[in-house]
Order: structure tokens, then sequence, then C-alpha cells
């Protein structure tokens, strides 16, 4: 079987993302990675006035440390403690979609916002402006999920099955328009896609992924 490699995105590599993430990384077919689109890691604080951001270089872990010393009880209440601890076990830091992208391109791209696949969509067509033939096929799908913990869950188990039936199907490259209208269907949910031909530049030699280094909201 042949190995899919897919970037989850969502704003900040925090939730939607890392339960898609979480969920199918020991999956074997997949190279899986996650990332965010925004440019900084925007949590909920204690009022709606003073958010907590961070930039994506800082790790799950010192995000953590920081809210426990700030206000354990109420951090945890709203579910992010248990969410950073989950984070913290997938990779070390959120990462941006862009500079994640500039080195480990993907087959597919899987959103879980209409408005970060609006974004995506900008990315690689706008930002990536070249002449030449040196081009592959990236397809971008999303379903648009709930930023909450339970919708996150929901819409991890979602992509799961929409990545099972890819799995299934060895020609699914070809047959996207097939294989999407199939699965809404047969689920409550509507999806949007676009294939792409953004440049091959993030390719070793031989169009095989690069290895890994380490791996938003």
């Amino acid at each position: 079987m042949a190995t899919i490699r897919v970037n989850c995105v969502c704003q900040a590599n925090m939730n939607r993302s890392m339960a898609a993430h979480n969920l199918m990384k020991d999956n074997p077919a997949l190279h899986i990675l996650s990332s965010g689109i925004g440019s900084s890691v925007k949590l909920p604080g204690r009022s709606a006035e003073a958010p907590k951001i961070y930039p994506f270089s800082t790790t799950y872990a010192s995000i953590l440390e920081d809210l426990l010393a700030e206000d354990e009880a109420h951090y945890a209440r709203i579910g992010l403690i248990d969410m950073l601890k989950r984070n913290k076990e997938i990779k070390d830091t959120p990462q941006r979609f862009p500079d994640l992208w500039r080195k480990h391109s993907s087959d597919l791209v899987f959103t879980f916002d209409e408005r970060v696949y609006d974004q995506v969509l900008e990315y690689l067509t706008l930002d990536h402006e070249y002449e030449g033939e040196n081009r592959y096929q990236v397809y971008v799908v999303n379903v648009t999920i709930k930023d909450n913990a339970a919708s996150a869950k929901q819409g991890a188990v979602a992509f799961e099955a929409f990545m099972e039936k890819l799995l299934q199907n060895k020609n699914w490259q070809a047959e996207m328009h097939e294989i999407v209208t199939e699965f809404e269907n047969t689920s409550d949910r509507k999806f949007l896609w676009t294939l792409l031909f953004p440049p091959r530049q993030n390719r070793n030699a031989k169009g095989a992924p690069s290895t890994m280094e380490g791996v938003q909201y």
C-alpha cells in the first residue's frame, strides 16, 4: 500500500489539527503532519479581552507550564490542560503551515475551517508564482469543524473515515470527485476540495518525502 503524505491544518495547530494528527499518527500508510495557518498561537485567556498569545516556536510543554502557573483550575476547566498534555506527546511545538510546507510538501492538505482552507489555497497559489514544468498535484480538502474539544474529536473521526476511503482506493488521486461525493452521501458533512499544482520544491531527488523534523489549534 502506497503511503499518503497528509498535512492537517487548522488555525493554531492546537485543537482540530492535533486531534486528527493524534488519531492517525500510528497508521503506517500515512506520513502525517499537522500545522496552523495563523501568524501566532492564540488561546483563550481568563477573559475575552486577554487571550494568551505565543509564537509558533513555543513548545507545548512551555505553554502548559505557563497556563498551570497562571490559573490551573481555569485552564483545566476549559480543556486546555488536557489538550496541551496530549499535544506535547505528539510533537514538541506547534508549526506554521508555510514554514512546514517549505520543508515537507504533501499529497493532501486537510483543513477544518473554511477560512483556513481559503488561506491555504491563497498561500499555495499566490505565494508560489513561478515559471517551469516541475510541478506535482496536491489536493486541498476541507470539512468545517467547530473549534472546541468535543467537535474536534468528531472532526478527527470524520478525517479518519475519509482517509480510510482514500487508502482503500489506489487510484484516489484520479477519483477524488467520486470519493468525496460518496462520502458526503453517506455522512452529514459537506466537503470542499481543490486540486492544485504547486512547484515540486520540497521533495528530494527521488520524489520521496523528506525525513520529518519533529512534527496548530
